[in-house]
């Protein structure tokens, strides 16, 4: 008994770590649910309210090393007010889409934190589902030119938005999962409240990404 105890255990352990990394992996999914999803992806309207858009690629080592099966990046206008927004919208499987942060992705080209990263919450306040963005300050200083950015992110795989602290655990056993940014350029030293642009997109946008992403719910 005390030498079939131990490799009981060794196998109870390699199976569990195979199951954990199957959900990681997408094995034990549907790849027609997956190749579904990226397809809404493709579907989403280019215009949203006043802000008209037009298409930005990715080029293909991006796509690989963020695992990235679908995507669509867009930059917005507004054609009242003139403010611009950049999106983009991902989808993939859920290990490596619920990976690569704007804090780590956007380091890599000069771009550091300037603030503490908060969230946004979008619906009613009594809504326990409402959906939630992470909130992130970034700012590339050496620059001639000082820029700043505002950037929103947030996961999704069941019809709303949220701003996971534990993503790779939190949509591990999903089929697929979305992500996206909503990134604007500000005044250097500003603050996004003074000039809530972005703010504004993402409500007009939401009810549109409902519809295209989750057409059953």
């Amino acid at each position: 008994m005390t030498r079939i105890l131990p490799f009981t255990v060794a196998i109870a352990v390699v199976v569990l770590s195979g199951v954990v990394h199957g959900f990681r992996t997408d094995r034990w999914s549907t790849s027609g649910e997956l190749q579904a999803a990226c397809a809404r992806v493709q579907k989403l309207p280019k215009a949203v309210g006043d802000w008209t858009s037009s298409d930005l690629e990715l080029d293909s080592h991006t796509l690989q090393r963020a695992g990235i099966a679908s995507y669509v990046q867009r930059q917005y206008r507004n054609r009242r007010t003139g403010e611009t927004i950049m999106m983009l919208l991902v989808c993939g499987r859920p290990g490596p889409i619920s990976v690569h942060t704007p804090d780590v992705c956007y380091a890599g080209t000069g771009y550091e934190l300037v603030g503490s990263e908060t969230k946004a919450k979008f619906g009613p306040a009594e809504a326990p589902e409402a959906d939630t963005f992470w909130k992130l300050p970034m700012a590339r200083r050496e620059s001639v030119i000082p820029k700043q950015l505002t950037i929103y992110y947030a996961w999704n795989n069941q019809g709303h938005w949220k701003a996971s602290g534990e993503p790779r655990v939190a949509f591990a056993s999903s089929s697929f999962l979305y992500k996206m940014y909503v990134t604007r350029e500000v005044v250097q030293g500003g603050d996004d409240s003074e000039d809530p642009a972005s703010l504004r997109f993402i409500r007009e946008l939401l009810p549109q990404l409902g519809k295209t992403l989750f057409p059953t719910l």
